[in-house]
């Protein structure tokens, strides 16, 4: 590793250890790793740099959250109170790729992608969410993402670890939501109506 251990500060080391920032893909031999980003992109990682955006504002000068993640997952560097858990990083990445969709795409599609997942988080466990809400988070099949829960009656519900997560990026759509349309009214009777129930 090219940086020296005191130019790590603690927020850094700290963020490291989440298990959010459990990586996607490591690759020991080469020294690599792919860890999700919150917009729903892929940072590509070495010992050396990072293609993520707080590298590049330091100008390299400074190792990321990444890079220290991947130096304690090889050993390079103390790794007491790191949390694993794949599934949080695959939630992550997802969820990200939700968060630009609800922010970006054309307002229509938007609501066509979250009215699933708002009725199934909101009020009750329902039938798979449709092909709008399935291509706006870049999945095959909901059984991709360990964000859902699938009863063997086919019913989807949220995984409860999970929950928190969802809410903000339930927050950034009725924040969309409402400033396009000026409604600043969000309980659940216009929520209902917004679903068609």
């Amino acid at each position: 590793m090219n940086f020296r251990e005191d130019l790590i500060t603690e927020s850094r080391r700290k963020n490291a250890l989440d298990k959010k920032m459990t990586p996607l893909r490591l690759d020991p031999e080469k020294q690599t790793a792919i860890f999700a980003g919150s917009e729903g992109g892929f940072y590509h990682t070495t010992l050396e740099q990072c293609s993520c955006a707080d590298f590049a504002i330091n100008k390299g000068t400074q190792p990321c959250k990444h890079i220290i993640r991947l130096a304690m997952e090889l050993g390079e560097l103390p790794s007491e109170g790191i949390q694993s858990d794949r599934d949080a990083a695959i939630v992550k990445y997802h969820l990200g790729i939700l968060r630009e969709y609800v922010k970006f795409a054309p307002l229509s599609d938007a609501i066509a992608a979250m009215r699933p997942l708002i009725r199934v988080h909101k009020f009750e466990p329902d039938k798979l969410p449709d092909d709008a809400f399935s291509e706006s988070m870049d999945l095959q099949s909901i059984g991709d993402c360990p964000l859902f829960k699938i009863a063997k009656n086919g019913k989807v519900s949220i995984e409860k670890k999970y929950q928190k997560d969802l809410d903000s990026v339930i927050t950034t759509f009725k924040n969309r939501l409402a400033d396009e349309t000026l409604v600043r009214l969000w309980d659940d009777r216009f929520i209902s109506a917004l679903l068609g129930q």
